[in-house]
């Protein structure tokens, strides 16, 4: 059996044109975005035109917004800058959507996958704890960090 990776990325700070070269040269087939809300400052990277862009080089787009960190865990850390409560209180959230996780770990298991997120940094981002989750449950993946 071969070693499955799983890929995440944050794109704050990438131009969409770097963001996905990345992608493919890293051999991303499909990008699986995880904010809550998928809209953007940078209009590249809300949802419609991230779709566009990504379906237009080959990549495909599919969103989960049941796996964004809710709308009051990212206030409170916003203000606090409490990171140890915030991921510990997004896995309690994570815990009610086995459902979005286990089609995730199906997805996953079928395509060369990445999840995305703005943070450019995956240890002050939620998406470090859905691929942690992903990871203790299929045995032998490895998660990289683009």
């Amino acid at each position: 059996m071969s070693t499955q990776t799983l890929f995440t990325i944050g794109y704050a700070g990438k131009e969409i044109k770097d963001f996905i070269n990345l992608l493919h040269q890293s051999g991303i087939t499909t990008l699986i975005d995880i904010r809550q809300l998928p809209l953007s400052r940078k209009h590249d990277f809300s949802k419609s035109r991230l779709q566009n862009h990504l379906e237009g080089s080959g990549i495909e787009y599919k969103h989960i917004g049941v796996l964004g960190s809710p709308k009051a865990l990212r206030h409170k850390v916003r203000e606090d800058k409490d990171f140890d409560s915030f991921f510990s209180e997004y896995q309690d959230y994570l815990d009610t959507q086995k459902e979005a996780l286990n089609s995730l770990r199906n997805d996953i298991g079928k395509k060369k996958s990445c999840l995305m997120c703005v943070e450019p940094e995956p240890t002050f981002c939620h998406r470090q704890i859905v691929a942690r989750n992903i990871e203790k449950k299929q045995h032998g993946l490895k998660v990289v960090h683009l």
